[in-house]
Order: structure tokens, then sequence, then C-alpha cells
């Protein structure tokens, strides 16, 4: 399962309900620059929302915007489904690529959530792609930073796969 920004928090969210429920298992997940969390007033605590959060393409002020529209009731704000870098409990979940922006206010939070899940014994890589800011992979293809994103994406992906193959 691959999904990056709020595609990269319903990744995570899926990953997590899918070993909850245990109807499916997904075999690898990948995080690109993804928003887990629930905060992004100054009350967050990644400094990547307060060192990015308004001079780049995506703000804090957007992700609060963004967070009200997807909440039902601010209780959701508390839900790990919602924000999965609550979730206490990280054990058995997919393999996982998480690739963060440097300039970007999510950056953090997905580097934390890698340490997270590694912490809980499972298989992570986390890579910043350095210079990049968030969204770049609606860039396209040429663009450098996407380049060197899929570099870590195949590579990933082929490591996975050589060990199905085993």
């Amino acid at each position: 399962i691959i999904g990056d920004s709020a595609g990269g928090n319903l990744t995570a969210a899926v990953c997590l309900m899918a070993r909850d429920k245990g109807e499916f298992t997904p075999r690898r997940q990948i995080l690109i620059y993804p928003a887990l969390g629930n905060c992004y007033t100054e009350e967050s605590p990644y400094r990547s929302v307060q060192e990015n959060g308004s001079d780049y393409l995506l703000t804090s002020v957007k992700m609060e915007d963004y967070l009200n529209l997807y909440q039902s009731s601010a209780e959701d704000r508390q839900n790990p489904y919602f924000a999965p870098i609550l979730e206490k409990d990280l054990r058995n979940l997919p393999e996982t690529l998480i690739l963060t922006a440097e300039y970007d206010p999510l950056r953090d939070e997905g580097e934390v959530y890698g340490r997270k899940l590694h912490a809980a014994g499972n298989h992570v890589e986390v890579h910043r792609i350095y210079g990049a800011f968030h969204g770049f992979f609606a860039l396209g293809i040429k663009f450098l930073h996407v380049q060197e994103s899929f570099k870590y994406i195949n590579r990933f992906l082929n490591k996975s796969y050589e060990k199905i193959l085993q």
C-alpha cells in the first residue's frame, strides 16, 4: 500500500486497521511525506511544524484546516486511525518505507513514526529527501527529488520481492 501526504495517513491507518481486524495483511507500506499527527498549531511537539509551517507550499494553518474538515468530532483527533502516530501498539505491521521532505511541516512526525515502528520490532527504512518540500511528487518524474525517491522505492520493493522468492 502506498500513499503520499493525506494518502500516507490513509495507508498507515489501513495497515493498523488490517492488523487489528485480521481481515487481510499488507506486506509493505510506503509512506511519502505522510500526515500522521493531530496538531499543527504552536502546540505541536514537532520542530518541523514551526520551522516549515509558514514559508512553504503546505502550511500549518492549512494542515489545521484539513484536520477540521477530516474530523467528524473533536474526539477523532485522539483516534489512532485518524492520527496513526498516536497508536501505542505498533507491533506486527508491514515492512515500511517512509520518505520525508526536508522543508515540510510533516517531516518530523514521519521520521518519529519510523523510529516508533522500528522500536516495535518492524522492518523500517526512513529517508529524508534533502532540498525537497511537501508535494514534490507532483513535479513529475524528471524532477531530481522524484528520481531520488524512486530509487529508494524500487530498492525497497525489489528487496522485499527477493525475500518473497526465497
